[in-house]
């Protein structure tokens, strides 16, 4: 099964109102994985979750390398890259802040 991760406006969207969305929740067919951010399953990846909730962020140095296999050393924190008006309070996430022209880098918009 697809793992879907969800912001709280996109989870409210899904389920049509708050009250559906509250019942789910209480139901446990959705779980709260951290501040605004919800998915179908109650364990996710911690480097998925910090991708959906620092969406601008770029996954950097030994995470990246643990997340492709190319270290056997586990990182004890996801380390992102972003530029530095972007504001991280996460304990298991540290910040490297980089110039804003290499994050656009590679990067797009896509014209209708």
């Amino acid at each position: 099964m697809l793992l879907i991760l969800y912001t709280r406006k996109e989870i409210i969207e899904k389920y049509d109102n708050r009250y559906n969305f509250k019942k789910s929740l209480n139901n446990k067919e959705i779980f709260k994985l951290d501040n605004g951010v919800y998915s179908d399953k109650d364990i996710v990846d911690p480097m998925t979750l910090v991708c959906k909730k620092y969406f601008s962020a770029i996954i950097t140095m030994g995470s990246v390398f643990y997340y492709y296999d190319l270290t056997d050393v586990i990182p004890t924190k996801t380390y992102v890259a972003t530029n530095i008006n972007t504001y991280i309070i996460n304990k298991n996430v540290s910040k490297v802040i980089v110039l804003s022209s290499p994050i656009n880098v590679g990067s797009g918009t896509i014209k209708k």
